[in-house]
């Protein structure tokens, strides 16, 4: 069995990335919802948080409520969010479930820090 999701940040410009690794499953989405929260709320505040699936797995149905948590209150403080990178198998999820509809998603990491710069020098 694979070892639960471990979750790294890092800035970039006035985003915060939120690297996810593993599984992202019942035992790992209460970690993953209270670390992006942590992101989200944190001082300063981020303009915008990118949750990186580069390296996640595996997702079910408890880690896509852990994301659709983490949008709904980084709405609710006037920030953005995203999520990049995830799998062939992971993105499967995320079109299935329609989540790719509410949140946006970009294809790599290089694709949304491309996004994240550009914005910001638009800025």
């Amino acid at each position: 069995m694979e070892a639960s999701a471990v979750i790294d940040t890092y800035s970039l410009g006035d985003a915060v990335v939120a690297l996810a690794r593993g599984e992202l499953d019942i035992a790992s989405a209460p970690t993953l919802r209270e670390e992006l929260a942590a992101v989200i709320t944190a001082e300063p505040r981020p303009r915008l948080v990118c949750c990186d699936l580069t390296e996640v797995t595996f997702m079910d149905s408890t880690a896509l409520s852990a994301l659709v948590f983490a949008h709904e209150t980084a709405v609710m403080r006037g920030q953005e969010f995203c999520l990049a990178g995830a799998r062939a198998s992971v993105q499967r999820v995320l079109e299935l479930t329609q989540l790719d509809q509410v949140i946006v998603c970009h294809d790599s990491m290089d694709a949304a820090r491309r996004a994240i710069l550009e914005e910001r020098a638009g800025s």
